[in-house]
């Protein structure tokens, strides 16, 4: 579909849709809701402290993905596993 802004979307059909792990019957682990840490380059020191975590665990999480400031991140999360998601604001 070519959008009244020139963009372009792209609806699958049904038999194109990418199959899941509950169709497969793939067990998966349950990774918990993931909690927002850094939102536009600022810290949620009240989610931080939520998933038992401090400034010094979070800068290490950082440098170990590449990023040397907290104003570099547009978006971090933490799930209940442990897990972390980062993105980076774009230059």
């Amino acid at each position: 579909i070519l959008e009244t802004d020139g963009r372009v979307n792209v609806i699958k059909y049904p038999a194109e849709m990418p199959v899941t792990a509950k169709q497969m019957n793939i067990p998966c682990e349950n990774t918990g809701y993931p909690i927002t840490v850094i939102s536009a380059g600022h810290v949620n020191n009240s989610n931080l402290k939520l998933i038992s975590r401090d400034n010094a665990w979070l800068l290490d999480e950082l440098k170990a993905n590449g990023i040397d400031d907290v104003g570099q991140v547009f978006l971090m999360t933490v799930n209940e596993a442990g897990q972390s998601y980062i993105s980076a604001k774009e230059a």
